[in-house]
């Protein structure tokens, strides 16, 4: 027999086990005892460096047979005898080899190099990273060898262990092995303290110590090591990427309960890093900046960090390729940044430039871009606000059900998202008089369903209500206001107090019970609508309102006299909507408003004849309108030279107050007034402006303790129309739903003309 007979059987046994293997998708026939003896006998025979064939099917085997044991040591010595033998045939470039092997023998040409150690160490961080062909446990058990192989004195002897300590991280994060995370954590700080962990090779060091505190949830020790690897990380680039991102993972770990904590330091870290970065800035770089700062504007109501994440974007948006994968999302970005601006300002032109970026961020997504969704349902939201500042335009409301159905499409019913996403078309759906309501009726229901255990669960619940009254109202259904009615109910529990959507459910509860006005209706209205009209948290508009339907229900149970209190509320609460710093338009807007209240008050006092009462009404909201307009900035300026450091924080907390009652973040998708999007903001907002009341009552205690500051900012006190003299009568008109009547004053007499 000829010498290629000879091997002919040992390679047909091999070729004939692969085949098993491979047919069958099943690596145990090459575990046995037997494939064993046959590799032997193929590699003893063959001369691999010549017979290609043998070498590809050894190899394969070998390759096949590391995957099929459980020996740390038998899967390295597989792993070395396949990689010297498809090395071999990879040379040779006539024969296929898997393709993670190729990717090896391409980065590592000198793997068969006489210092094995080398290349045993090399090869395995390849296979750690190539998890879809080799476990970690080869990786782990190759990387022991070469470290066994080693002198003691090598100096590669710091990067093996370095390296060993991070692949037995991996390997517990794939089987949550405690005694694989306690000798990774045991290495990195051994490799952390040798003398030579100096320079750059430290930074990996120390983020492989930070990531170790990690696993074993010591959230203070991964925030110092993090911290302290971004300071040793060395110039720009995707290694100090990587510890600025692990930086705020551990922040925003560290501060889960109390986010804000964490936001100063973030930003900071942030803007370093973008400072020394190149032009173009990363998009990670700009991302983690901007979302800090936006961030910290929902929690704080900074102005100033929307004024600078909003030029960043901007940048970033106009330099970058139109092939950026990161694009759409700074696009979006870009958008909700100008949404919130124009909540807090109403600029016309940031919502102009929001739903143009919202737009190309949806038109640049690829198809299968898992955010391409949220894209659409910002833009639904955007294309409603754009409604309704524009007459309900009906463009803009195609555009948003186009795109609030495009989102939900995408959106199977169990994503964390569907709530919101179905609350938003049935937002667009209800806008406007031509929106389909059983439509929206029912995605409002389904977003309630969907998001009953999330955190804006409340608020899902009193959209339904919305879209249920607003059907009530189109078809006079009893039932739908039924639902109404008991939806908003449903929603209070899970609306805390101190959450100013509250007094806004409160205050649509208290107008559904007016108009069912059933058995109880009415004094359950009096309870919703008071609780609504006190709470500090609320925007003023809200608040003045809930008093006007706390008086109109007073005034159906014909109680008078606290329908006349309720309405002198009202009109309290109107001197703070109106106190200064109000352009001309919102100044005529006030005053309207106040018309109506003073008449009102007036009526519910003549209904029990207090004439006088109604007269004081009538002045009362006169000067409250017209005198304080006249009269604030004097008031100022004369304090001002008494306490100039009292009368600057005075102006400041007033001013800051009516920039909260423009802001309007409201997390009840109101369709009729084009509602912004759920945000924390409106809590913040709510919380900020009872601090603010709170202070401004704190403040006017202290100014009027000032000798000749008595009344300050206090109605005017204007001259006493009663005190006109029986020669020159004056004659008071007072027109509302109740009664309508001329009073003429003379002489210190009043007379009541019905």
């Amino acid at each position: 027999m000829n010498e290629k007979n000879e091997r002919a059987t040992p390679l047909a046994a091999v070729k004939a086990r692969l085949e098993a293997v491979e047919k069958g998708q099943d690596v145990g026939p090459a575990a046995t005892a037997e494939a064993l003896q046959e590799l032997v006998a193929l590699s003893t025979e063959a001369d691999a460096e010549h017979d290609l064939e043998a070498a590809q099917a050894a190899g394969l085997l070998y390759l096949y047979r590391s995957v099929a044991l459980s020996d740390p040591d038998a899967q390295a010595h597989c792993i070395v005898q396949a990689l010297a033998l498809l090395r071999v045939v990879y040379r040779s470039g006539r024969r296929i080899i898997p393709t993670p092997l190729v990717e090896i023998f391409r980065e590592n040409q000198g793997l068969l190099a006489p210092v094995w150690h080398e290349a045993l160490a090399s090869d395995a961080g390849r296979m750690a990273r190539s998890h879809d062909l080799f476990p970690l446990s080869p990786a782990v058990a190759m990387q022991r060898k070469a470290l066994d192989m080693l002198p003691p004195d090598s100096p590669l002897r710091l990067d093996y262990s370095c390296n060993l300590g991070v692949f037995l991280r991996s390997r517990h994060e794939s089987t949550s092995s405690a005694q694989d995370l306690a000798e990774a954590l045991d290495i990195a700080r051994t490799c952390l303290a040798h003398p030579d962990s100096t320079g750059p090779k430290r930074t990996p060091m120390l983020l492989n110590l930070s990531l170790a505190y990690r696993d074993l949830h010591d959230v203070d020790e991964w925030l110092r090591y993090a911290r302290a690897a971004l300071d040793n990380a060395g110039p720009p680039g995707p290694n100090r990427t990587v510890m600025l991102d692990n930086l705020i993972h551990a922040l925003r770990v560290k501060h889960r309960d109390v986010p804000d904590g964490a936001l100063d330091e973030i930003i900071d870290a942030s803007r370093a890093e973008l400072a020394l970065a190149g032009s173009p800035p990363a998009a990670a770089m700009v991302v983690n900046l901007v979302a800090a700062l936006i961030t910290r504007y929902e929690f704080r109501g900074a102005p100033q960090d929307l004024d600078e994440a909003i030029p960043l974007l901007r940048r970033y948006v106009d330099a970058a390729d139109p092939a950026d994968g990161e694009l759409p999302g700074c696009l979006s970005n870009l958008a909700v940044a100008l949404m919130m601006r124009y909540d807090a300002t109403g600029a016309a032109s940031d919502l102009e430039e929001g739903l143009a970026a919202c737009r190309q961020a949806v038109r640049r997504a690829r198809p299968d871009d898992p955010e391409r969704a949220m894209y659409n349902s910002n833009l639904c939201l955007l294309a409603v606000t754009h409604a309704g500042r524009n007459q309900w335009n009906d463009a803009d409301l195609r555009l948003a059900i186009a795109a609030g159905r495009a989102a939900l499409e995408a959106t199977p019913e169990g994503h964390p998202q569907y709530a919101m996403y179905a609350s938003n078309l049935a937002t667009a759906l209800l806008a406007g008089r031509g929106g389909d309501l059983d439509e929206a009726l029912a995605l409002a229901a389904k977003a309630a369903a969907a998001g009953q255990e999330r955190e804006f669960a409340g608020l899902y619940r009193v959209n339904v209500g919305y879209a249920a009254q607003r059907r009530y109202e189109s078809n006079g259904s009893a039932a739908d206001l039924d639902d109404a009615i008991a939806r908003y109910r449903e929603a209070l529990p899970a609306l805390p107090a101190e959450m100013p959507a509250r007094a806004d459910a409160l205050l649509a509860l208290g107008r559904a019970l007016l108009a069912r006005h059933g058995a109880g209706d009415l004094e359950a209205s009096i309870t919703s609508s008071r609780e609504a009209a006190r709470c500090a948290t609320a925007s003023l508009s809200t608040r003045l309102a809930a008093a006007a339907c706390l008086a109109e229900a007073a005034e159906m149970r014909a109680d008078w006299q606290f329908a006349a209190d309720a309405w002198s509320e009202a009109i309290d609460l109107l001197a703070h909507v109106t106190t200064g710093g109000l352009s001309r338009p919102d100044q005529e807007y006030a005053l309207a408003r106040g018309a109506g209240l003073s008449s009102r008050a007036v009526a519910a006092r003549l209904q029990f004849g207090d004439t006088g009462g109604a007269v004081e009404a009538f002045e009362r909201s006169r000067a409250v309108l017209l005198a304080r307009q006249l009269e604030d900035r004097a008031e100022l300026r004369a304090l001002a030279k008494v306490d100039a450091v009292l009368a600057q924080e005075y102006q400041d907390a007033r001013k800051r107050l009516l920039a909260l009652e423009d802001e309007q973040p409201s997390a009840l998708l109101d369709p009729r007034t084009g509602g912004a999007a759920l945000s924390r903001r409106a809590a913040a907002v709510g919380r900020e402006r009872a601090a603010l009341l709170e202070r401004l009552d704190s403040l006017l205690a202290t100014i009027r303790a000032h000798v000749g500051f008595e009344r300050f900012c206090s109605p005017a006190a204007v001259p006493s129309a009663s005190a006109a003299p029986p020669e020159y009568p004056i004659v008071l008109l007072s027109v509302s739903p109740v009664r309508s009547d001329a009073l003429i004053l003379a002489g210190g007499a009043v007379q009541v003309v019905p």
